[in-house]
C-alpha cells in the first residue's frame, strides 16, 4: 500500500465514521423527542385518572368497611 492509497482508506473510513456519528445524533435526538412526548402522555393520562378517581370519591358516600 503506497501513502496515497493509505490517505484514501483513511479519509473514506473518516467520512464513514462520520456519517455514522451524524445518523446516531439524529436518533438520539428523535428519541430524546419521543421520550418526552411519551413522558406527556403518561402525565396527562395520570391527571386524567387522579380526576376521576377524585369524581368518584366526590359521587359515591363514604362506605363502612367494618363488618359487625
Amino acid at each position: 500500500m503506497n501513502i496515497q492509497e493509505f490517505e484514501s482508506q483513511y479519509q473514506e473510513s473518516v467520512s464513514q465514521i462520520l456519517n455514522e456519528l451524524q445518523s446516531m445524533a439524529i436518533i438520539s435526538s428523535r428519541l430524546e423527542s419521543n421520550i418526552v412526548e411519551v413522558g406527556t402522555a403518561v402525565q396527562g393520562l395520570s391527571q386524567m385518572v387522579e380526576s376521576f378517581v377524585r369524581q368518584q370519591r366526590e359521587q359515591s358516600p363514604p362506605s363502612n368497611h367494618l363488618r359487625s
